[in-house]
């Protein structure tokens, strides 16, 4: 039975999955697209001759890029997930697809509460500096811009975060507007 790995695209993105052949010197190049929430199969034939070399470089380029194996998508967070994942011998679920999704979208809301925490906690530094502190708490509040003709989207981002000197950081929860 010869091998087969399915490689799923969790973004709203399309991506090209890119790997050089380097070890026989040809330096030629796969190149396979992937669409937004769709799956390639990668089967033995697509490699050619001497495909073990070749299934080595795929799985060293899939760690590479953070690519996870599509069983980590049942545990509760993935940490810093990008959005490809891959499978052996068994093709990857619609369910799991939208499962690998949401996870991308969490771990970008995460990113934001991260950067919009660090904001709040520059501007409270700036204001009160390495002195007493004057002010109790600083917070900031981040809202995303839409296009007003077309008014916000189910994607629309509304934040706000706080930084209490005495109580220590507060990141209020990313909402996503209605």
């Amino acid at each position: 039975m010869s091998k087969r790995l399915f490689i799923s695209n969790t973004t709203r993105q399309n991506l090209i999955f890119q790997v050089r052949w380097l070890g026989d010197h040809s330096g030629k190049l796969f190149a396979r697209q992937i669409a937004s929430g769709r799956q390639i199969e990668i089967t033995e034939r697509d490699l050619g001759a001497d495909p073990e070399p070749k299934w080595k470089a795929i799985e060293e380029h899939l760690d590479r890029m953070g690519a996870r194996d599509t069983a980590e998508l049942h545990q509760s967070q993935i940490e810093d997930y990008l959005g490809v994942t891959y499978r052996w011998e068994g093709q990857i679920s619609e369910a799991e697809i939208v499962t690998g999704h949401e996870m991308v979208l969490e771990n970008a809301d995460r990113r934001a509460a991260e950067e919009a925490l660090k904001a709040a906690a520059g501007a409270h530094i700036a204001i009160n500096g390495d002195q007493r502190i004057q002010a109790k708490t600083t917070a900031v509040e981040v809202i995303q811009d839409y296009d007003p003709r077309k008014g916000p989207d189910d994607q629309a981002i509304k934040f706000s975060a706080t930084v209490d000197p005495v109580a220590g950081q507060n990141v209020g929860k990313l909402k996503r507007r209605a």
